[in-house]
């Protein structure tokens, strides 16, 4: 691996991981990263060649049985350490209930951020039309969310967002008919087609963008 540097591409990656990915440290000292999404298009063309050309790590892709989804995995302790120690993400479960947005990412340009942020939305986010009534008429908009158990990843996004001058609501909690084994959830979202052309240019997940371009040639913000 060569020597890790926050830029725009690595940011993405970093989102990414932060969302969809699960970082493994086992006793047999087993170091893997492994990214999960159930589009191939995107770990063949778009992942596997991203993580190759900027860390210098070599990545397998896996299909998992039963889940009709793949893995991209990357088993390199030293990414891992970059991970954990100097991005202070966290191994196993505690990253998705725990962790929040790496200072580094929060100190860093709009570029980076906005990248990091692109990850995000490709990992967890989607895209659909809201609408809204006036006494002109009822609006149509384009309108992409993130929905996470852990409010802290929300906030740190939240903060990115306002400082890339392309603002999010503020975390929520979602009101929903939860189950009795079902942790609450909370979501933030980024409203109008201002807003989803920017961070259509820093996603990079083919279906996730065919999906919202649809959304904002539908919508677009006109009267229906």
């Amino acid at each position: 691996m060569k020597e890790f540097k926050l830029t725009p591409q690595t940011s993405y990656l970093v989102g990414l991981i932060c969302g969809d990915g699960t970082i493994y440290r086992k006793p047999n000292k087993e170091y893997t990263i492994a990214i999960t999404d159930k589009n191939e298009e995107f770990h063949r063309k778009i992942l596997k060649p991203l993580i190759e050309e900027n860390l210098s790590l070599p990545a397998t892709i896996k299909s998992i049985k039963g889940r009709n989804a793949w893995s991209t995995v990357v088993r390199s302790k030293e990414f891992l350490e970059v991970l954990t120690n100097s991005l202070g993400l966290s191994v196993g479960k505690r990253k998705t209930y725990r962790d929040s947005i790496p200072n580094e990412i929060l100190r860093s340009d709009r570029e980076t951020i906005l990248s990091h942020i692109g990850g995000w939305i490709d990992a967890e986010g989607s895209s659909k039309i809201k609408t809204f009534r006036t006494k002109y008429g009822i609006y149509k908009y384009p309108c992409i969310t993130i929905e996470l158990v852990n409010k802290k990843f929300l906030n740190g996004i939240y903060i990115l967002s306002k400082s890339a001058n392309n603002s999010c609501t503020k975390p929520i909690l979602l009101k929903r008919n939860y189950r009795k084994d079902q942790k609450i959830r909370f979501g933030v979202s980024w409203n109008g087609v201002r807003k989803c052309l920017l961070l259509l240019d820093y996603m990079k997940h083919p279906q996730k963008k065919r999906n919202l371009k649809d959304k904002i040639l539908v919508a677009g913000g006109r009267p229906v």
